[in-house]
């Protein structure tokens, strides 16, 4: 089946991953990470060629607002059942598995992942020519917390598109420029992903009362464009391209309705912690750091045939950093941006 058929989804399935070949490569070895040494060796390798991924709905979140909207919510005892199911304790790092495969290197020739279907007019496609990465686990910041998951990657030749759903039969709006195979929103040679995440543990009996003196788990996904010029050959320092626009916009509230539809539901204040209960993230850090220049393009059309463009240059080292607050205060949440350009330069 192919991964992009918008049209077929798997029956009750959200989700749908292919690959053309897959290598795995096992290193027996023990490796000492539980003793907080480091690991001369990746145990496990996975090569894979021609990966393609599809997104195609949230099943799971459309149940939920079924329940909210019908009226069909859950007991407090049986949600507070759920919630302590697996609220053992015990660390992940602890467990036999992660002796001996404390690290997964990856390998990926040709990569795209696909986000849509037939009720939206595109869908968003992520491609990438090779990505080069490692997952790994390790001892979290804090004490309290069971583990820390760390997923790094390197990806060459990413181009990222609008492409037109197939299957959709509703009305089409057409795009002001249109590719070979669709509307080119970022294209850069590198990109550097960063993900980490802490695996949150429990309140310990006289930990609440000390909560200053423990650091929140931490969250946060850093994304780097381009490479140093030393460290990297010329053909892959280009400059980094992004295109948007009104019609763009359009389709990506489309996108973010479907995926992340809202509840309607108000807001109620954090609890505070209790002993017994799992810790909780206070917020979610996300990260944008220019190596090479940029180029943005907001594109306009006034008709279909006439179009015209803002273009916005910003220098290497420019950066944004987004701190998304996961906690509800009694005053609400802010979500706080930081946006620092260097040697811009505006024109049409």
């Amino acid at each position: 089946m192919c991964a992009n058929d918008a049209r077929h989804p798997p029956p009750g399935s959200s989700h749908l991953c292919a690959c053309t070949q897959v290598w795995a490569c096992f290193h027996c070895l023990v490796c000492p990470l539980i003793a907080g040494k480091d690991c001369p060796d990746c145990p496990l390798t996975i090569h894979m060629e021609g990966l393609r991924g599809h997104w195609y709905n949230r099943s799971d979140v459309y149940s939920s607002l079924e329940k909210i909207f019908t009226g069909d919510h859950q007991s407090e005892t049986e949600v507070q059942l759920e919630g302590a199911q697996g609220e053992s304790g015990e660390s992940p790092l602890d467990t036999w598995w992660a002796e001996w495969i404390p690290a997964v290197h990856f390998h990926i020739v040709t990569g795209q992942i696909d986000v849509g279907n037939n009720h939206l007019p595109t869908s968003l496609s992520y491609r990438a020519e090779t990505v080069i990465g490692l997952l790994t686990m390790e001892r979290p910041e804090c004490e309290l917390d069971t583990a820390s998951y760390l997923a790094q990657c390197r990806c060459q030749g990413v181009t990222v598109m609008l492409l037109p759903s197939p299957g959709y039969e509703g009305e089409i709006e057409e795009a002001p420029r249109f590719g070979k195979e669709g509307f080119v929103v970022t294209k850069s040679g590198i990109v550097t992903l960063k993900y980490l995440q802490d695996d949150a543990g429990i309140w310990p009996i006289g930990s609440v009362e000390a909560e200053d003196e423990y650091s929140h788990p931490q969250w946060h996904l850093d994304i780097e464009f381009g490479a140093d010029v030393a460290s990297s050959q010329s053909r892959i320092t280009e400059t980094t391209t992004v295109t948007w626009g009104p019609w763009a916009d359009r389709q990506r509230a489309y996108l973010q309705r479907f995926f992340f539809p809202q509840a309607y539901q108000a807001m109620e204040v954090t609890a505070p912690p209790e002993v017994g209960k799992t810790r909780e993230h206070t917020m979610f850090n996300l990260s944008v750091y220019l190596r090479t220049p940029v180029v943005v393009e907001f594109v306009f059309a006034k008709d279909s045939l006439e179009t015209s463009s803002i273009y916005v240059e910003a220098g290497a080292t420019s950066f944004l950093n987004m701190n998304y607050p996961w906690l509800v205060k009694p005053t609400g949440l802010t979500v706080t941006t930081d946006i620092a350009l260097v040697d811009v330069n505006v024109s049409t």
